[in-house]
Formats: structure tokens, sequence, C-alpha cells
């Protein structure tokens, strides 16, 4: 970290400042024993903040039966949460709005951003049950603050870093390689100095990095990230490859199907719509949200339609059991995979099926040394063995901190060979783009075992089957790593 930019920043005299109002709210919602009434009576010394927050809770994102008259019946019907979350949303916009001149920072672009997080974390944080989703709303609507004061003390120069990232998805690596800093950590920084709760500074310092958030807030800081993705889809010029992520983490992260997932993803294009209004933020022409899913799904329908099919393999004839879901990537377990394995056994045995087991270890970031870099390697690594083996209709497992398991059934040793290969090449490719963007270079070594179609299994139990792979998977690395083999059964 470069810690003379920080302190250009962070001495900077035009940085955002919280309003009294603001600060006083901190410190009386920081007191457990708080009194609603005393908080009542202290956000009605601010009229102008007191009736955009009845403004705001009588509206239709918060569907109450009954209209609010005053700040002490919002308290009484909302609770505390909603009520503080709202007086400091108020706060903070104007907070960061304050001196700003127009066409100096993309102001649309920024609370658009933050918005449609904002709502998406909310709309997230209920599903999962966080104590305070109101918290999640607030950390999504500040989790950009970084870049806004990076602008007020770099002025030109950032504004030039900012025009150089083809999106915001490569605006953290732009920073990085321009002047050592990133946006989320000045962000979490300004944060601490307005003594915002721990609540909120955490969403802004991990929203682009959720896995290397501490496992105590991983879901609030899922709900923030999957917001950003909601905006990505409803926002994207081409929202295809947005949903394809939307839809995973939906899945992986929430246990939501698709049309679960679409149902958030309408209500948060609703919902942002409402608060836009409300809080009065430019965030630019909003979309119909069946529309973008429309086109979307249109377009990876056309995606898989063009892919080429293998000819020789077929879709799993037999559903593999699922029984646990690893946390990090959404793929089975340990468990999973001798459940899977079993299955397996009995595909060859019974019914002469052809069958596969691929066993893959990645070298790369450590875990111990670099838990961040680690996590988002193991999702790179899962997703793209989703990309090779899930046509084939394979169960993918992960199976420990650096190590994956695939079973497939219809396909025989020739051809989990040929998609393993596939799959070690393409990692190899892409794990060469990470490192030339900040990451580690990831490759894999690939074991194999597979019996063909009508062939004898000489495997009569899951053990015997992993074992195999293993005696693979040894050899490949008594090669030097980075490559596949194969064992071969001798009675196949």
């Amino acid at each position: 970290m470069r810690k003379d930019v920080l302190e250009e920043i962070l001495s900077c005299p035009s940085l955002p400042s919280l309003p009294a109002v603001a600060v006083r709210v901190i410190e009386l919602t920081s007191d457990p024993n708080v009194r609603l009434s005393d908080l009542g009576e202290m956000i009605e010394t601010d009229q102008g903040l007191t009736t955009k927050i009845l403004r705001t809770v009588n509206s239709s994102y918060y569907g109450l039966r009954q209209k609010c008259a005053n700040i002490q019946k919002a308290l009484v019907m909302l609770g505390l949460n909603p009520v503080k979350s709202l007086a400091l949303s108020f706060s903070l916009v104007s907070a960061v709005q304050d001196g700003e001149s127009e066409g100096e920072f993309d102001f649309v672009s920024y609370w658009r951003r933050g918005l449609y997080t904002a709502v998406g974390a909310r709309i997230f944080g209920n599903v999962v049950e966080l104590e305070d989703p109101d918290e999640a709303f607030l950390g999504g609507l500040l989790q950009d603050v970084g870049m806004v004061a990076m602008h007020r003390a770099l002025g030109p120069a950032y504004a030039r870093i900012v025009a150089g990232a083809p999106n915001h998805r490569d605006l953290v690596a732009a920073e990085l390689d321009a002047i050592g800093l990133q946006h989320p950590d000045v962000g979490a920084m300004l944060a601490e100095r307005w003594k915002l709760p721990s609540q909120i500074v955490l969403p802004v310092r991990y929203h682009e990095r959720p896995t290397a958030a501490p496992a105590s807030c991983v879901p609030l800081i899922r709900c923030v990230a999957i917001g950003n993705i909601a905006h990505d889809v409803l926002t994207d010029a081409d929202p295809t490859e947005a949903t394809k992520r939307y839809y995973a983490r939906a899945e992986q992260w929430f246990d939501l199907t698709t049309e679960q997932a679409d149902d958030a993803i309408r209500r948060i294009g609703a919902g942002a719509r409402e608060m836009s209004s409300v809080l009065r933020l430019p965030t630019g022409a909003s979309s119909d949200a069946d529309e973008v899913l429309r086109r979307a799904n249109e377009r990876l329908v056309e995606i898989a339609k063009a892919e080429p099919i293998d000819s020789n393999a077929r879709p799993c004839p037999t559903a593999f059991d699922l029984r646990e879901k690893d946390p990090l990537t959404g793929l089975g377990t340990s468990a999973s995979f001798t459940s899977g394995l079993r299955t397996l056994i009995e595909a060859g045995a019974g019914r002469g099926e052809a069958i596969s087991v691929v066993q893959i270890r990645i070298k790369g970031p450590e875990p111990e040394r670099s838990p961040e870099d680690a996590n988002e390697s193991i999702l790179g690594v899962a997703a793209i063995l989703n990309k090779h083996f899930q046509p084939l209709g394979a169960m993918v497992c992960r199976t420990g901190p650096l190590s994956f398991g695939v079973a497939v059934i219809g396909t025989g040793r020739l051809g989990a060979q040929r998609v393993a290969e596939e799959f070690r090449a393409d990692l190899e490719s892409t794990g060469q783009r990470w490192a030339k963007h900040g990451g580690t270079a990831v490759t894999a070594s690939v074991g194999v075992v597979g019996v063909d179609q009508g062939a004898t299994n000489p495997f009569s139990k899951p053990e015997h089957f992993a074992a195999a792979t293993v005696k693979a998977l040894q050899a490949c690395e008594s090669a030097g790593g980075n490559c596949v083999r194969v064992f071969v059964p001798r009675a196949a």
C-alpha cells in the first residue's frame, strides 16, 4: 500500500464529513439501552431530515398500512434500525454530494450502482434473515465512497484512472496498478473515521472481494456482493454474462431457484426506482427487469445451442445425491463425492454404463498465507470445472482446500481424458491472465480413471475408485504437475 498516497487522500481538507445529526445518531444508537424517544427527539431537531424520513417510510417501498405522521410513530411501527439507517442514508448522501460541482464526477453512475446494490442487499438480507438488513442497505449505498475521496484528493489523476478502466469490475486493478491503493480500502478508512458501525464498514471494504471477508460477516458481505451483480444485470448493455454470474451466486450462496432469483431482480428494479425518487438521487433511466431477463435468457439459450455437443458423451441418467454443499463454491463436498462414487459403481456394475472419475489438485495461492487470493482462485477453478464437466451431467465436488473431484456417468476413459485436458489447458491460460492482473498463476494436476461401456468394472468400493485416481495424480505430479495422467484398470 502506498502510504504517501494514502496520507495525501486522508489529509485532504475537502473529504466528505458527516453532518452533526448523523454523528449524534451514531452516538445514540451505539448505546444498546438507548430510548426510542430520545432518538426520535434528536432526529426531529432537523426538520429537513425528518421530512425526508417520513416521506420514505410512507412510500410503497416500506408498505406500511398506516401513515406515519411523526418520527416517534415511525420508530414504533418500524423499529430502531430502519429509522436509524434512513437517517444515516440521507446524511451520507448529503455528505457525499456536498461541495461537488456538476460534471466533475459521474454521480449518476455512482448513485445508480450504490442504490441498486443497496436495495438488492436489503432484499437478500431478508432472504438469509440478517439481524439488520437495513445495515446491508447502508453498506451497499456507501460501498464506493472511497471513489469520492480519491476523486476529491487526487483530482484529474484519479479521473484518468477511472476513465482507463473498461468497466467498474476492472477499476480496482487499475487503481492498484496506478497508485497502489484501491477505493474499497480508502472508503473503509473513511467510514471508520466517521465511526460508522463495523456492519457498514465491512461491506465497504470487502464488496469487491467477498471471498476475503471474515467468516463472521460472510452473509452480510454476500448480500452486498450479489446486489452488485444485480446492478450489472439491470444496467449492462449486454446483461448475459452478469445474469450467468447472478444465477450462479443466487444458487451457491442463497440456494435460490432461477424463478426465485428472477423475482428478486424484479423487486430490486422496482425498489431502486422507488428509493431513487424518495432519496432524490440521480440514477438515470431505469430498465424494465422483465425485458432485461428475457434478453439475457434468450442469449444464454443461443450460446448453449451454439456450443458443440460431444457425440460420445451422454447426459447423466442417474441423479447424483448432492448431500452437502461447499459454502464457498456451492459445489458438493467430500461426503457428496463419496456418495457419488457409490452411485457410479452401481451404474457401472448394474447397467454396464461407461463411468469416469477425475480428481484435481490445484497449485496456486496457499490458503494459509493468502486466503483472499486462494478463495478467488478456488472460485475460478470451480467455474471452469463446471464449464467443462457439467455438459456431461457430471457431479463436481470440492474435496479439500485445493482439491476437487468429478464423477461422470455415460462417459468412459477416453472422453473423460479429453475433457480433463481441455479443462487443464483452459485453467492454465486463465491462471496466466489472473497473474497479469495481480493475482497468482494457477495450474492443475489431473488424475483420471474410466471404465468404458460394457467393460468389467474392477472397482467394487468407492475407496478403490478414489485410490486409483490418486495413483494417476501421483504420476502426474511425478512428471512435474500441470498435466493429465490416466490410470488404466487391468480388467477394463
